[in-house]
């Protein structure tokens, strides 16, 4: 058990500090958030390699021939290789810039 704060604006008024025993608190509700978002990260994470699974098979079979019909097929595929690559190590930037983005929107806000 423990022992709440006393009431700050009651001390205050010159009335009388009181402790109240309460129970502990219930901590299922918390790990149930916790799990959902963990859970919740898990898929999303699942979707997003996925999606740059299906993309990179896609590069590698077929946009050679969509994107890149008038070089050499070795090229093209390298070219479309190569776009994929600008993506995958694109995303860090992205998450960077937008983090860094919403840090400064706050400070101007200050």
């Amino acid at each position: 058990m423990r022992l709440a704060t006393p009431d700050r604006a009651d001390a205050a008024l010159g009335g009388t500090m009181s402790a109240s025993i309460t129970t502990p608190l219930d901590t299922t509700a918390a790990t149930g958030k916790i799990s959902s978002v963990a859970f919740a990260g898990a898929i999303g994470t699942i979707i997003e390699w996925y999606d740059f699974l299906i993309y990179g098979t896609a590069a590698a079979l077929v946009f050679n021939t969509q994107f890149f019909p008038t070089v050499d097929p070795l090229n093209g595929t390298l070219a479309a290789l190569a776009t994929y690559a600008v993506g995958f190590l694109a995303r860090p930037l992205g998450a960077r810039s937008s983090a860094i983005s919403a840090i400064g929107s706050a400070a101007a806000r200050c």
